[in-house]
């Protein structure tokens, strides 16, 4: 008896005669979907270099993976996973990834750019400044003057408003340095600092 194979992509060999039909089933696996993965939006302060690409950058599909960036005037190297990035205005970022068979994948990161000054308000009794700006989580809070007679208040947010660090700095004269070691994820983040009727905002960058 003659019989002719035919795969089918349901994962069953149909063996075709002019009196029979047999089904066979068959074993075979499909390489997982290939993924992209440009990162997490950022914004960095003018000047400044920002890490493109996730953890992995590519993944799923079939390795090995070739990359490229669709920005290379602002960027260390186009056809890497994890390049630099130094726009000098905001920019986005496309990455595409290919596997060996050919397939492609997208995905997009936006480089937001800030000129990042530090806090100065000549209402306060005292000059203030923040620095380093971006940080990584450690940063001085320097306040310069004749110091305050009232306490003073530091809160910080993130940018959905919830406050992840609230202080209250004692009455002070004089020059004083508050010192911040903080364990948070990496973004955007507002200070506001607050003496009496006087308010400042300062937004600042963690990396």
């Amino acid at each position: 008896m003659t019989k002719n194979y035919i795969l089918l992509c349901f994962g069953l060999f149909m063996a075709l005669s002019a009196s029979s039909q047999v089904y066979v089933p068959v074993a075979f696996s499909q390489a997982p979907l290939l993924l992209a993965n440009a990162g997490i939006d950022v914004l960095i302060c003018s000047g400044d270099t920002a890490t493109l690409g996730g953890n992995p950058a590519g993944s799923g599909g079939t390795p090995a993976f070739t990359y490229f960036w669709s920005t290379p005037s602002s960027i260390t190297a186009s056809n890497i996973s994890n390049p630099g990035g130094f726009p000098s205005a905001t920019s986005s970022y496309i990455l595409t990834v290919t596997d060996s068979r050919g397939c492609t994948a997208f995905d997009t990161i936006v480089v937001s750019v800030e000129a990042c000054t530090g806090i100065h308000d000549v209402s306060f009794p005292f000059a203030v400044a923040l620095f380093p700006n971006p940080n990584d989580g450690n940063f001085t809070i320097h306040f310069e003057g004749i110091g305050s007679l009232i306490p003073v208040s530091v809160t910080i947010t993130n940018t959905i408003g919830q406050v992840v660090e609230k202080r209250e700095i004692t009455p002070f004269s004089g020059p004083r340095n508050e010192i911040f070691n903080l364990q948070f994820s990496r973004g955007t983040y507002m200070v506001e600092i607050v003496s009496g009727k006087t308010r400042e905002i300062q937004k600042i960058v963690i990396r």
